[in-house]
């Protein structure tokens, strides 16, 4: 137990754990944001491409609101994180509504 808290891997695993963990739900947020989007607006032409940038606007927008509170920073990363996860909820709905025809 005394020499754990010298050991520099056990800090630097945790510290991924706590990463992979924090990012994990950035993603899954915005695939949810991704599927509702889909779901509220209406059949149209070019509906992935509106419901990717919508999603794509508010996770840039959420990162950019965070200057306004003490101790957040916005991070690029942040804003890939969040574009990824719309992507991926976009392109699920995207097949879902593929394979309901």
């Amino acid at each position: 137990a005394h020499l754990r808290r010298y050991d520099s891997y056990d800090l630097y695993h945790r510290y991924q754990v706590h990463f992979l963990a924090e990012k994990s739900v950035h993603i899954i947020m915005f695939m949810v944001l991704a599927l509702l989007l889909w779901r509220v607006l209406p059949g149209m032409p070019g509906k992935g491409g509106t419901v990717f940038l919508c999603g794509a606007l508010i996770g840039c927008c959420s990162e950019l609101a965070q200057v306004l509170f003490p101790g957040r920073d916005p991070a690029l990363r942040d804003v890939l994180i969040n574009i990824l996860g719309t992507g991926i909820g976009t392109a699920f709905s995207f097949s879902r509504s593929g394979f309901q025809r």
